[in-house]
């Protein structure tokens, strides 16, 4: 019996470990996009109520925005990479892509958050949000570092356009010529909800790169625009994982019921 409950034990601990590494951490950009829509937010309301925010405050939220952003960028390209590797190369990669890659590349990404976070937290490097015009700005008096930390964050994003969208063409490819269909569960998620965020992304790219250009630079409408496809590529990746993911979906409405049971519990209590 004691055996048993070992083997058994093992094999949960086994799947896990398989789990976490097959779907590298999917759950760090959904984070990410998170930190992203709260500071989208709280640019909404001072754009509502007209408030200027303080340098320092400003300084804080702009430097926490771009090193999320490119961090989320980051990570998808691996993911990317992650979902070819498993869905086409399914043995190799089990040998290739261990718990120590991955942990590795978590570490890469949170250096490359924290550098980023430094640079912008810098004197004369800046990522400021203008209420007037609706929109982030670099100012041009700010140094040269910070120009370059900028240029980084608008070519990582054509580099992941460009590596994801070979990813996915051979891994569609694969999937209709050898019509595999023993993906589980897991993995389908994380190769559904890679492809969603490369859509969104691949989205604003084209807005950002192509169409907002030809319009005027300081058109409100236009930055308006340019924010709601920031967010919009933000929610991309919560709601694609909420929507697929029913053990989430389960510990969500637990966490809600749970609260409102709670609260009618506390009523009562308060009214008795």
């Amino acid at each position: 019996m004691t055996n048993c409950r070992v083997k058994t034990n093992f094999c949960c601990n086994d799947n896990a470990s398989r789990l976490r590494r097959n779907t590298f951490g999917g759950a760090f950009p959904g984070v990410l996009d998170c930190i992203q829509l709260v500071v989208h937010a709280i640019c909404g309301l001072m754009i509502m109520l007209n408030f200027e925010p303080w340098f320092v405050l400003n300084k804080i939220l702009g430097a926490v925005m771009l090193s999320s952003f490119t961090t989320v960028v980051f990570l998808y390209i691996f993911l990317s990479l992650n979902r070819l590797l498993f869905v086409v190369f399914p043995v190799q990669a089990k040998i290739m892509w261990t718990m120590t890659v991955t942990w590795v590349l978590l570490l890469l990404a949170a250096l490359q958050f924290s550098a980023v976070l430094v640079l912008k937290l810098m004197p004369a490097s800046n990522y400021l949000f203008d209420t007037k015009i609706a929109n982030w700005i670099t100012p041009d008096t700010d140094s040269v570092l910070s120009r370059d930390t900028w240029s980084y964050a608008n070519y990582i994003i054509p580099f992941y356009v460009v590596v994801a969208s070979i990813c996915y063409a051979i891994i569609f490819s694969y999937v209709k010529i050898a019509r595999r269909s023993d993906l589980s569960k897991p993995e389908k998620l994380a190769t559904i909800n890679t492809f969603v965020s490369l859509i969104a992304i691949l989205f604003a790219f084209v807005y950002w790169t192509f169409i907002l250009p030809c319009l005027k630079a300081k058109s409100l409408i236009a930055n308006f625009f340019s924010l709601m496809v920031w967010v919009i590529l933000n929610g991309a990746n919560p709601f694609s994982y909420l929507s697929f993911n029913r053990r989430l979906q389960r510990n969500v409405h637990r966490y809600f019921t749970m609260n409102i049971r709670r609260r009618r519990i506390a009523v009562a209590w308060t009214t008795a």
